[in-house]
């Protein structure tokens, strides 16, 4: 009887180690990912991770997140796990996934960090080109400086705000057409040619490009006749993503370097281009002092008169797409 119960003992052992080393060897295998932290847009959008399973083992991983904004999850692609983000309307946010899988030999997991949607970042801005939609006026901080209509770079000293301007053409406008009303608001912009428009008589554009550390801002009109750009702004930047401040040694003047401040946001999908600082020199500083001016001159409703707006000048741009030097040349 002593012996029977000796032999059980054994048994009973035997098995329980077996099972230990059973357990050790399942849960041993490791999962490597890059990158570890993923930095994506407010936009939103679709995007992956690469992940390596050590030994090359056939291991089922569950993506494990707390937070609603982040899911979709796709293992469709050998090693590569595909998500959505969605769009982000407020402040940066992180959401920390993890890899879950009872043969993890440890905790794996990646982080995935979306940013503020009111502020504009250099993955928005690296290898792009934006475009304007329009660029609005402030009723009171955007002058219009009066031009001699017939040689318009003649400057006269002559001033109203670009409230005055819009309440005028407005009522201008609106004796001529009682039918179809405008407001004051609507004359306080500029609008660009929509880029997809299908052979407009006349193509206005204001064009944002962002390539190596440069800028490069451009302007212009385009007709069946011919056309002119000009180039504004270009030169290295350096730029604050807290700030949204972009400081840049403009060179694109043959006569004189200078240094040019842009106050960058975003509204919705747009990013929105406000000059805060222009130099310019002793001839051009007295009508327009540290502000930038449009590139385009406006007449009043019945043409009488024109103008060169400066001060105050939000572009809203729009993204066209990644920089390519095919379509640059």
């Amino acid at each position: 009887m002593k012996r029977l119960i000796f032999l059980f003992a054994v048994v009973i052992l035997a098995v329980s180690v077996s099972c230990e080393r059973d357990s050790g060897s399942s849960s041993d295998v490791a999962v490597s990912i890059a990158p570890n932290t993923l930095t994506v847009p407010s936009a939103g959008g679709t995007f992956s991770i690469k992940y390596l399973v050590d030994g090359n083992e056939n291991v089922e991983l569950e993506p494990v997140c707390g937070e609603t904004w982040i899911g979709g999850w796709d293992f469709s692609a050998d090693s590569v796990l595909t998500f959505q983000v969605d769009t982000n309307r407020g402040g940066a946010r992180t959401a920390v996934v993890h890899l879950v899988s009872d043969r993890l030999a440890e905790d794996v997991f990646f982080t995935v960090e979306q940013g503020d949607a009111s502020k504009v970042y250099m993955y928005d801005l690296e290898n792009a080109v934006w475009t304007a939609r329009i660029c609005k006026f402030d009723r009171e901080e955007t002058i219009f400086q009066e031009v001699n209509p017939e040689l318009q770079s003649e400057l006269w000293s002559s001033y109203i705000t670009a409230g005055e301007y819009a309440d005028q053409y407005a009522h201008d406008w609106n004796m001529e057409h009682p039918d179809d009303l405008i407001s004051s608001e609507d004359a306080l912009g500029f609008e660009f040619t929509d880029p997809e428009a299908v052979n407009p008589e006349m193509r206005t554009f204001f064009t944002v490009t962002f390539n190596d550390g440069c800028i490069e801002v451009v302007d212009g009109m385009e007709t069946v006749a011919g056309g002119a750009t000009v180039v504004r702004i270009a030169g290295k930047f350096t730029f604050d993503e807290e700030t949204g401040i972009m400081t840049v040694a403009d060179t694109c003047n043959t006569l004189y370097d200078r240094e040019v401040r842009i106050q960058f946001s975003k509204e919705n999908e747009e990013i929105v281009y406000d000059v805060i600082y222009m130099w310019h020199p002793d001839y051009l500083s007295y009508y327009f002092g540290t502000s930038d001016r449009l590139g385009f001159v406006l007449a009043n409703y019945d043409g009488s008169k024109c103008y060169i707006p400066h001060g105050k000048l939000r572009y809203y741009l729009r993204y066209m797409g990644p920089y390519s030097d095919e379509e640059q040349q």
